[in-house]
């Protein structure tokens, strides 16, 4: 069941948005632009088993797991290898990265990956987060919160926990059941107008809601009248 707490939250970035802000941060060492204007970069792919690995290689994998919520320090144990895995999964199942192959040197000591931003895909992107952003507030939380709802529980579509559709929420039955119906769809972003569509059947849900509320208050106050002018007796 989705949580209705985001409509007043912060959101949370998703892959291609964070993994360009480590790249423009260059905070974590060895990740790094060769080309911005092309949109090739590179991601250190040393091998946990390799003589000259240490626990800082697997710095990249290890701040996506803590963004996405697969590690809590503290309280899960570390897993680097895990990690790589569902780095791994999430850059190669979206359409906006493709690796360069013949420049990559993915064994050896010092081991790692270039990829590139498909040009096409991220303008696509670019383009509908224009038009997201001409909308105000609520309306963008709720865009947020259907990509989260079609993209549970992650971007990496081959992680270990099973893929489950979204339910009807009998609170927001409307916006709930509409989102479900696409959920089955291999689509990886839907346009612009049906996000407004989305957006329509919360709000019929909110008024429907609004009025329910209304409804039970003026039946308590009508029986709170009646037992005043004593036409209601215990």
């Amino acid at each position: 069941m989705h949580d209705y707490s985001k409509l007043s939250g912060t959101r949370r970035m998703r892959f291609r948005e964070w993994l360009i802000s480590k790249l423009d941060s260059g905070e974590i060492t060895g990740v790094q632009w060769l080309d911005k204007q092309r949109g090739v970069f590179k991601i250190p792919w040393k091998h946990g088993s390799g003589r000259n690995w240490c626990p800082t290689d697997a710095d990249i994998f290890k701040e996506w797991a803590k963004h996405s919520g697969k590690f809590v320090e503290g309280r899960d144990v570390e897993d680097p290898c895990k990690w790589k895995t569902n780095f791994r999964c999430t850059l190669n199942a979206l359409p906006d990265f493709k690796e360069i192959r013949q420049q990559s040197s993915p064994r050896g000591p010092d081991a790692y990956k270039i990829y590139r931003l498909n040009k096409k895909q991220t303008d696509l992107v670019k383009r509908e987060e224009k038009k997201t952003e001409a909308l105000g507030s609520f309306e963008r939380v709720i865009v947020e919160m259907v990509d989260d709802m079609l993209n549970s529980p992650g971007d990496a579509k081959s992680e270990e926990e099973p893929v489950v559709a979204p339910r009807a929420n009998p609170k927001y039955p409307a916006f709930e059941s509409l989102v479900a119906s696409k959920s089955n769809q291999d689509v990886t972003r839907f346009p612009y107008t049906w996000y407004l569509a989305a957006w329509n059947a919360l709000n019929v849900d909110m008024h429907d809601e609004k009025q329910s509320a209304t409804s039970e208050d003026e039946f308590v106050d009508v029986e709170n009248d009646s037992v005043e002018n004593g036409e209601i007796s215990s």
